[in-house]
């Protein structure tokens, strides 16, 4: 089961709603307000690469994301 952990930076003053829209993206199982260099962080679970892939797209194009770093897990 493809698993990451996207670090995800928001336009000024954005990092609620941004939080609010990744968690409900499908398969994001987890999603949390950081302090420090990256403002959110979301831990993305998928059954099949396809879901994975498309996960990560639909992350990226959220409203107000400047920038996202993926940390894939390998098994």
């Amino acid at each position: 089961m493809p698993m990451a952990y996207v670090m995800i930076n928001t336009a000024p003053d954005q990092k609620g709603p941004v939080l609010e829209r990744v968690k409900e993206i499908e398969f994001v199982e987890e999603a949390y307000l950081l302090d420090g260099d990256y403002d959110v962080v979301a831990v993305i679970k998928a059954g099949t690469e396809a879901d994975f892939t498309r996960t990560l797209l639909n992350i990226r194009t959220v409203k107000d994301v400047s920038s996202v770093l993926f940390l894939q897990t390998i098994e």
